[in-house]
């Protein structure tokens, strides 16, 4: 994070000379293959926000940051206000309400938004209003079936536009109106229960491909294109719980090129979780530990399936494949489960 912020600065002031502190750190890190110093990436963010009229830091996501370690981005973050005046710099931060960010915010922040109060309900009703009118699924439906599905998600959502992205995918593959309004009066409350009737409604000879795929999304070293966990576990996309993690692009690049996500980090959340354990869906519950198991088994399984036709050349193995994936990491796996 540290270093895209100096990078992003740097793009800046190009047509000026560097600050000390960046020359000093090029020479005591980059130069000589070491990784930067903390310290001295903090230094260097200072000094560039100093040098440029008005600097503005967007952080997104902070709770997705590990919980045992994000103290010291706090305190950063802290120290950062402390150092400038506001005419000089501007930080936005998106964060769920945890209560060590929200304890070290507050005292910070000059003005917030609430995403779980009336403020976005336009926005998520403007999400739901084109994804009726543009959506292929919803053309078979009436006016008066979009209005009640409209109404209904934007009463029930308390701001959850990831909870109304998934309802929208449900209602999509409804058939008739009757099936609509049942859908609509058995909305499940929250993600975990929307999680969790996903997972129900996933066919029987499916299951077992579904679970591999959520090891390989949740604990990858790197993300898999959808061609490489094809090979892995042999699934199709289930897209309320995946998606490609180029999906902004003009999508010109084969499907099977294209890097495979989670859809959205509370998806980890809850197939790690205790939560999961519980109910028919606890055969999706997943373990870290688990997780590297399964991935550095099918990794040297790869490998030693192809090793029984001779030598691996590095420069005759696409780098999409997901031989060259095993090869690359099948060791973080398998150190990951030294212990085990």
């Amino acid at each position: 994070m540290l270093l895209s912020i100096v990078g992003q600065l740097l793009q800046e002031i190009s047509n000026r000379s560097f600050p000390d502190e960046v020359i000093n750190l090029y020479h005591n890190s980059k130069a000589i293959g070491r990784s930067p110093d903390i310290k001295a990436l903090k230094s260097a963010i200072s000094q560039m926000i100093k040098l440029s009229k008005k600097t503005f830091i967007i952080l997104d996501a902070l709770d997705e940051f590990p919980k045992d370690t994000r103290g010291s981005l706090l305190s950063w973050i802290d120290q950062l206000v402390a150092d400038h005046n506001p005419g000089s710099l501007s930080i936005l931060v998106t964060s769920r309400p945890e209560a060590d960010i929200v304890r070290v915010l507050e005292p910070l922040t000059t003005f917030t938004i609430s995403l779980q109060s009336d403020t976005i309900d336009a926005d998520i009703r403007s999400y739901i209003h084109n994804s009726l009118d543009y959506k292929d699924g919803f053309k078979k439906f009436t006016n008066e079936i979009k209005s009640e599905i409209e109404d209904t998600l934007i009463a029930r959502s308390q701001g959850m536009f990831r909870w109304v992205v998934c309802l929208l995918r449900i209602l999509e593959d409804c058939i008739a109106p009757k099936d609509v309004r049942a859908a609509l009066r058995k909305l499940p409350k929250d993600l975990d229960s929307v999680y969790q009737r996903i997972l129900e409604s996933i066919p029987e000879a499916q299951r077992e491909y579904v679970q591999r795929a959520m090891h390989w999304l949740t604990f990858s070293a790197e993300p898999l294109t959808l061609g490489q966990l094809a090979e892995a576990v042999q699934i199709d996309i289930c897209p309320s719980l995946i998606s490609f993690e180029d999906s902004r692009e003009d999508g010109s690049q084969p499907r099977e090129g294209r890097q495979l996500r989670l859809a959205h980090f509370s998806v980890k959340e809850y197939l790690i979780s205790d939560r999961a354990a519980q109910g028919p869906s606890a055969y999706y519950r997943i373990s870290e530990d688990e997780a590297n198991l399964l991935m550095g088994h099918a990794c040297l399984s790869r490998i030693l399936q192809h090793s029984a036709h001779g030598t691996i050349c590095g420069n005759k193995v696409e780098n999409t494949s997901f031989l060259y994936h095993s090869a690359s990491y099948w060791f973080v796996y398998i150190r990951s489960i030294e212990d085990i």
